[in-house]
């Protein structure tokens, strides 16, 4: 249980864009586990055979807890991976912007190229916002009785932000048709007008 604890401080310790304060209380909270767990070693070590029965339910006891935590801290894992997703898109999406506005200083047309940004703006601010609410779910992780509830509500959640971020997707996909198009010279019909011309059949 020791072992395991410490590599789920160290998982913790490399979770990205989780707040200090959060990564510090999650950790403090591992150290307070840890030296209850040598506490609790060195209380075996010094029981004898007739006291077995009372360590034995204080260890099940820890390993419950030591398993709340894991709960914790796997949820926070997701939610990190899923941040690192959303970071991604937003870069992504910031290269659109920038696009969009060199075509609008050239005069080009950007309306619909915008209102697809501002589709994909808005798909990613929700995403983040349903990542921020499945934080706050495995945060309040602190025992096994409301470990799995609270677990399934923060995974849930990150389930929305996920499908946000493949909403923001497609609304990339039609951000990039929109400035092709914009691209495009209008055609404003005189070939057209010219090849339809009578012939001038008079000598």
């Amino acid at each position: 249980m020791i072992n395991y604890l410490e590599v789920t401080e160290k998982r913790a310790q490399k979770l990205e864009n989780l707040d200090e304060a959060d990564l510090n209380s999650i950790t403090s909270q591992i150290d307070a586990e840890l030296a209850k767990l040598e506490a609790l070693k060195a209380e075996i070590e010094a029981t004898d055979s007739n006291n077995l029965s009372a360590i034995a339910q204080k260890v099940k006891d820890e390993w419950n807890t030591v398993k709340a935590f894991s709960k914790k801290i796997v949820g926070l894992i997701l939610a990190a991976n899923t941040n690192k997703a959303i970071s991604v898109a937003e870069k992504i999406g910031d290269k659109a912007e920038a696009k969009i506005a060199g075509l609008d200083q050239n005069g080009l047309d950007t309306n619909s190229a915008n209102a697809a940004l501002a589709a994909f703006r808005s798909h990613i601010q929700l995403a983040k916002d349903k990542r921020t609410e499945a934080v706050a779910k495995f945060l309040q992780i602190t025992d096994l009785n409301s470990s799995q509830q609270l677990f399934k509500e923060g995974h849930d959640l990150l389930k929305e932000a996920r499908d946000h971020l493949k909403e923001a997707h497609k609304s990339l996909k039609d951000i990039i048709r929109e400035i092709v198009k914009a691209k495009k010279p209008a055609n404003t019909g005189s070939d057209d007008e010219d090849q339809n011309q009578p012939e001038d059949e008079s000598d």
